[in-house]
Protein backbone atom coordinates (compact mmCIF):
# COMPACT_ATOMS: atom_id res chain seq x y z
CA UNK A 1 0.00 0.00 0.00
CA UNK A 2 1.34 3.42 -0.91
CA UNK A 3 0.98 6.46 1.32
CA UNK A 4 0.93 9.96 -0.05
CA UNK A 5 4.18 11.86 0.48
CA UNK A 6 2.31 14.72 2.06
CA UNK A 7 1.00 12.43 4.80
CA UNK A 8 4.48 11.07 5.58
CA UNK A 9 5.90 14.61 5.83
CA UNK A 10 3.17 15.58 8.26
CA UNK A 11 3.95 12.60 10.49
CA UNK A 12 7.67 13.47 10.66
CA UNK A 13 6.96 17.11 11.29
CA UNK A 14 4.62 16.22 14.12
CA UNK A 15 7.25 14.01 15.79
CA UNK A 16 9.89 16.71 15.69
CA UNK A 17 7.51 19.37 16.95
CA UNK A 18 6.54 17.20 19.89
CA UNK A 19 10.05 17.53 21.34
CA UNK A 20 10.78 13.78 21.49
CA UNK A 21 14.10 14.32 19.71
CA UNK A 22 15.07 17.56 21.53
CA UNK A 23 18.84 17.71 22.25
CA UNK A 24 18.15 19.71 25.41
CA UNK A 25 15.86 17.01 26.79
CA UNK A 26 18.39 14.33 25.92
CA UNK A 27 21.11 16.17 27.85
CA UNK A 28 18.81 16.71 30.80
CA UNK A 29 17.94 13.02 30.89
CA UNK A 30 21.64 12.09 30.69
CA UNK A 31 22.58 14.45 33.53
CA UNK A 32 19.74 13.10 35.65
CA UNK A 33 20.87 9.51 35.17
CA UNK A 34 24.64 10.22 35.23
CA UNK A 35 25.21 13.39 37.31
CA UNK A 36 28.61 15.09 37.28
CA UNK A 37 30.90 14.39 40.24
CA UNK A 38 33.63 16.80 41.32
CA UNK A 39 36.84 15.52 42.95
CA UNK A 40 39.20 17.26 45.37
CA UNK A 41 42.33 15.98 47.13
CA UNK A 42 44.09 17.58 50.12
CA UNK A 43 47.80 16.92 50.74
CA UNK A 44 50.05 17.42 53.77
CA UNK A 45 52.51 19.42 51.62
CA UNK A 46 52.89 20.98 48.18
CA UNK A 47 56.34 19.52 47.41
CA UNK A 48 57.95 16.20 48.31
CA UNK A 49 61.29 14.42 48.53
CA UNK A 50 61.95 10.83 47.49
CA UNK A 51 61.46 8.42 50.37
CA UNK A 52 58.52 10.44 51.67
CA UNK A 53 54.91 9.35 51.72
CA UNK A 54 52.29 11.45 49.95
CA UNK A 55 49.28 11.37 52.25
CA UNK A 56 46.03 12.68 50.87
CA UNK A 57 42.38 13.02 51.80
CA UNK A 58 39.87 12.67 48.99
CA UNK A 59 36.46 14.27 48.65
CA UNK A 60 33.89 13.51 45.95
CA UNK A 61 30.93 15.86 45.69
CA UNK A 62 27.70 15.69 43.75
CA UNK A 63 26.12 19.08 43.43
CA UNK A 64 26.38 20.93 46.74
CA UNK A 65 26.88 17.85 48.92
CA UNK A 66 28.93 14.66 49.19
CA UNK A 67 28.35 12.05 46.51
CA UNK A 68 26.44 8.91 47.41
CA UNK A 69 26.78 7.43 43.92
CA UNK A 70 30.42 6.29 43.88
CA UNK A 71 32.01 4.03 46.48
CA UNK A 72 35.47 3.86 44.90
CA UNK A 73 37.93 6.55 43.79
CA UNK A 74 40.83 5.61 41.51
CA UNK A 75 44.00 7.62 42.23
CA UNK A 76 47.10 7.20 40.06
CA UNK A 77 50.63 8.64 40.09
CA UNK A 78 52.32 9.40 36.74
CA UNK A 79 55.65 10.83 35.66
CA UNK A 80 56.08 13.59 33.06
CA UNK A 81 56.20 10.99 30.25
CA UNK A 82 52.73 9.72 31.24
CA UNK A 83 54.12 6.45 32.61
CA UNK A 84 52.15 5.23 35.62
CA UNK A 85 54.29 4.91 38.77
CA UNK A 86 51.67 3.73 41.26
CA UNK A 87 47.92 3.46 41.79
CA UNK A 88 45.61 3.45 44.80
CA UNK A 89 41.96 2.49 45.22
CA UNK A 90 40.27 4.72 47.78
CA UNK A 91 37.16 3.39 49.47
CA UNK A 92 34.65 6.23 49.76
CA UNK A 93 32.23 6.65 52.63
CA UNK A 94 29.77 9.51 52.20
CA UNK A 95 31.98 10.94 49.49
CA UNK A 96 35.21 10.92 51.53
CA UNK A 97 38.28 8.71 51.85
CA UNK A 98 42.06 8.80 52.22
CA UNK A 99 45.19 7.12 50.87
CA UNK A 100 48.91 7.50 50.27
CA UNK A 101 51.78 6.95 47.83
CA UNK A 102 55.31 6.01 48.93
CA UNK A 103 57.89 7.74 46.73
CA UNK A 104 60.78 5.32 46.02
CA UNK A 105 64.24 6.69 46.80
CA UNK A 106 65.33 5.78 43.28
CA UNK A 107 62.70 8.06 41.74
CA UNK A 108 64.31 10.72 39.51
CA UNK A 109 63.75 14.33 40.47
CA UNK A 110 61.09 15.93 38.33
CA UNK A 111 57.48 16.87 37.83
CA UNK A 112 54.85 14.21 38.56
CA UNK A 113 51.09 14.11 38.25
CA UNK A 114 48.29 12.68 40.37
CA UNK A 115 45.14 11.76 38.47
CA UNK A 116 41.88 10.80 40.15
CA UNK A 117 38.51 9.69 38.85
CA UNK A 118 35.42 7.66 39.62
CA UNK A 119 33.75 5.44 37.06
CA UNK A 120 30.76 7.79 37.10
CA UNK A 121 32.95 10.82 36.36
CA UNK A 122 34.24 9.18 33.18
CA UNK A 123 30.78 9.44 31.64
CA UNK A 124 31.28 13.17 31.10
CA UNK A 125 34.05 13.35 28.53
CA UNK A 126 37.46 11.84 27.90
CA UNK A 127 39.32 14.39 30.04
CA UNK A 128 39.94 13.19 33.59
CA UNK A 129 38.10 15.28 36.17
CA UNK A 130 41.13 15.72 38.48
CA UNK A 131 44.82 16.25 37.62
CA UNK A 132 47.36 17.75 40.07
CA UNK A 133 51.02 18.56 39.35
CA UNK A 134 53.59 17.83 42.08
CA UNK A 135 57.32 18.54 42.30
CA UNK A 136 59.39 15.66 43.65
CA UNK A 137 63.01 16.35 44.68
CA UNK A 138 65.92 13.94 44.80
CA UNK A 139 69.26 15.46 45.95
CA UNK A 140 71.29 12.72 44.23
CA UNK A 141 69.31 12.73 40.99
CA UNK A 142 71.53 13.40 37.93
CA UNK A 143 68.80 15.57 36.42
CA UNK A 144 67.59 17.98 39.06
CA UNK A 145 64.91 20.62 38.62
CA UNK A 146 66.37 24.02 37.83
CA UNK A 147 64.49 27.20 38.62
CA UNK A 148 64.01 29.38 35.58
CA UNK A 149 65.01 33.04 35.90
CA UNK A 150 62.06 35.37 36.24
CA UNK A 151 61.43 37.36 33.07
CA UNK A 152 60.11 40.86 33.66
CA UNK A 153 60.00 44.38 32.29
CA UNK A 154 59.89 47.71 34.10
CA UNK A 155 58.42 51.17 33.55
CA UNK A 156 58.80 54.51 35.37
CA UNK A 157 56.10 57.11 36.07
CA UNK A 158 56.97 60.64 37.20
CA UNK A 159 54.57 62.10 39.76
CA UNK A 160 53.91 65.22 37.67
CA UNK A 161 53.98 63.37 34.36
CA UNK A 162 57.39 64.78 33.41
CA UNK A 163 60.72 65.74 34.98
CA UNK A 164 61.28 69.45 35.60
CA UNK A 165 64.81 70.75 36.16
CA UNK A 166 65.35 71.92 39.73
CA UNK A 167 62.03 70.52 40.98
CA UNK A 168 62.18 67.54 43.34
CA UNK A 169 60.04 64.79 41.85
CA UNK A 170 58.85 61.38 43.03
CA UNK A 171 59.09 58.62 40.42
CA UNK A 172 57.19 55.34 40.73
CA UNK A 173 58.68 52.12 39.34
CA UNK A 174 56.54 49.19 38.34
CA UNK A 175 57.49 45.69 37.18
CA UNK A 176 55.46 43.69 34.65
CA UNK A 177 55.62 39.97 33.86
CA UNK A 178 53.55 37.41 31.96
CA UNK A 179 54.47 34.74 34.53
CA UNK A 180 55.70 35.62 38.03
CA UNK A 181 57.49 38.57 39.61
CA UNK A 182 60.55 38.43 41.89
CA UNK A 183 59.93 38.52 45.63
CA UNK A 184 62.25 41.51 46.15
CA UNK A 185 64.13 43.98 43.98
CA UNK A 186 66.19 47.16 44.30
CA UNK A 187 66.77 50.14 42.00
CA UNK A 188 69.69 52.53 41.57
CA UNK A 189 69.36 55.82 39.66
CA UNK A 190 72.49 57.29 38.09
CA UNK A 191 73.23 60.41 36.09
CA UNK A 192 74.66 59.35 32.75
CA UNK A 193 76.87 62.39 32.38
CA UNK A 194 78.67 62.17 35.71
CA UNK A 195 77.95 58.54 36.53
CA UNK A 196 77.00 59.51 40.07
CA UNK A 197 74.20 57.82 42.00
CA UNK A 198 71.36 60.27 42.62
CA UNK A 199 68.74 57.96 44.20
CA UNK A 200 67.98 54.36 45.18
CA UNK A 201 65.01 52.39 46.46
CA UNK A 202 63.69 49.00 47.48
CA UNK A 203 60.44 47.47 46.31
CA UNK A 204 57.33 48.00 48.41
CA UNK A 205 55.89 44.72 47.14
CA UNK A 206 56.31 42.45 44.11
CA UNK A 207 55.32 45.19 41.67
CA UNK A 208 55.93 48.71 42.93
CA UNK A 209 58.72 50.89 44.31
CA UNK A 210 59.51 54.63 44.20
CA UNK A 211 62.30 57.16 44.64
CA UNK A 212 62.61 60.95 44.78
CA UNK A 213 65.34 63.20 43.32
CA UNK A 214 65.92 66.64 41.82
CA UNK A 215 66.76 66.44 38.10
CA UNK A 216 69.28 68.83 36.54
CA UNK A 217 69.12 70.63 33.21
CA UNK A 218 70.45 68.74 30.17
CA UNK A 219 71.09 65.57 32.16
CA UNK A 220 69.89 62.05 31.35
CA UNK A 221 69.20 59.47 34.04
CA UNK A 222 69.32 55.70 34.05
CA UNK A 223 67.50 53.34 36.40
CA UNK A 224 69.05 49.91 37.04
CA UNK A 225 66.77 47.36 38.71
CA UNK A 226 68.17 44.16 40.22
CA UNK A 227 65.93 41.37 41.56
CA UNK A 228 66.72 38.89 44.32
CA UNK A 229 67.96 36.37 41.72
CA UNK A 230 70.56 38.78 40.34
CA UNK A 231 68.70 39.53 37.09
CA UNK A 232 68.45 43.10 35.82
Amino acid sequence: MRYPLTSLFCVLLSAIASGQFSPERALQAFDAQYPTETIHLDYQADEFFVGECIWFKAYVALGAGPSDRSTNLYVELYDAQKARIDKYLVALYLGAGEGSFLLPETLPEGVYYIRAYTLLSLNHGRQLPYVRQLNVYNPVSPKRLQARPVQWNAASFAESGTLLAGVRTTVALRLFSRTTLPDRWTAIVTARGSGSIVASCRSFNLEVGSFSFTPLTDEDYEVKITDDKGAY
